[in-house]
């Protein structure tokens, strides 16, 4: 990203304030972290409902920050650069669209309830191997974590892989316009997320669903999972709501030993792969898919699959004290998330298994939770 103080305010129609030649090629929306680039660091305050970033650019001045969008009038010292906008938020947005079309790259975005992060996680490495990616940086898939994501593509990338996540009906179709994905890749439907969409059980899901699906308008290809235990109600309303040129489902079957037969697209795989949870497996084969979707030969991506590593807070697995193994999923808290839990001490045959639970988020079936 390469930008001046002029670029910005002429794209965005605002109000500019101080010098128009002011290079800027990184972004902060917080006063406490900053990287050695702050010279060239623009500081965006939100307006947000429990913390008003406006009343903290004097602090990112004090750190070295120079110029500054906003929507509202905040007092600087003079050599400061005040860009003045009628909603940040919105205009952060606008900044990441113009950006996005200057680029002709293959553009994978990821939505779903639950594996959104690792699988995105996992696909950029796997793609790294053959393509210079860039890709969200930790859990960046809401409406001010996409934008930012998105802004970070430059003219030495070759792909992207961008998150997209949704809490209410009425935010994907913002995020479509951002990322402009040419492939999209539906992790699954489950609990997480569900205090936003009104409705119980099957009224719910396919709420959720249809407002996901908005991401997928314009892209060439979807990849999504249709094995025999996947959910009948998403496949049947993914077939009705995407065109049936764009669906690419993927399944697989386990084999004795371990190994796994992987079915895509009308090619099939026996695959050896690092993890046996349900969960990761399906992120591992999402993102194989993805890549052949790309052309990438993947008759030999044994070695590139043993490389691949657990994700922080997901299913991560430590040595503890006397001899005890600690597995730390303590990233997603809601019953999907619970039930790949138990599924994998289940699978592992572990002896003595303690789970160590807190209240799960946007349950809204007391009878459904004891």
């Amino acid at each position: 990203m390469n930008y001046t103080s002029g670029d910005i305010s002429n794209l965005l129609s605002a109000t500019l304030v101080g010098a128009c030649d002011h290079i800027i090629s990184h972004i902060s929306i917080d006063s406490r972290s900053f990287s050695a680039h702050v010279p060239e660091t623009i500081f965006i305050a939100f307006s947000g409902n429990i913390v008003d970033g406006h009343n903290y650019v004097q602090a990112a001045y004090d750190l070295g920050v120079r110029v500054f969008l906003i929507d509202k009038k905040v007092e600087l010292p003079f050599d400061a650069i005040t860009i003045t906008v009628n909603n940040t938020l919105a205009s952060l947005q606008k900044w990441a669209t113009i950006h996005r079309a200057k680029f002709n790259i293959p553009v994978i975005a990821i939505t779903g309830s639950n594996g959104k992060t690792i699988t995105k996680e996992w696909l950029s490495q796997l793609l790294s191997k053959h393509y210079n990616v860039v890709k969200s940086p930790k859990s960046y898939n809401s409406q001010i974590g996409v934008p930012l994501s998105v802004l970070l593509i430059d003219e030495t990338h070759e792909v992207a892989v961008i998150e997209a996540g949704v809490s209410q009906p009425n935010e994907m179709k913002y995020l479509e316009e951002i990322i402009k994905p040419t492939i999209c890749l539906l992790t699954n439907i489950g609990d997480a997320h569900s205090s936003g969409f009104e409705g119980d059980g099957l009224v719910n899901l396919e709420r959720k669903l249809k407002e996901k699906s908005i991401l997928f308008r314009d892209c060439k290809e979807l990849i999504f999972y249709s094995g025999e235990d996947s959910n009948p109600s998403v496949i049947d309303a993914l077939k009705f709501i995407v065109k049936k040129e764009k669906q690419r489902s993927y399944s697989y079957e386990i084999l004795e030993g371990g190994k796994v037969k992987f079915s895509f697209y009308g090619k099939s795989l026996i695959l050896e792969l690092p993890f046996s949870d349900e969960a990761s497996i399906q992120n591992i084969l999402a993102s194989i898919s993805v890549m052949c979707l790309l052309g990438i030969d993947i008759s030999n991506i044994g070695k590139e699959l043993k490389l691949l590593d657990r994700v922080h807070m997901r299913m991560e697995t430590k040595a503890g004290r006397w001899n005890s193994t600690l597995i730390n999923d303590a990233y997603n808290s809601d019953l999907q998330s619970l039930n790949n839990a138990v599924q994998y001490l289940k699978q592992i045959k572990a002896k003595k298994p303690l789970i160590i639970l807190s209240d799960l988020e946007d349950n809204q079936s007391d009878d459904l939770l004891y």
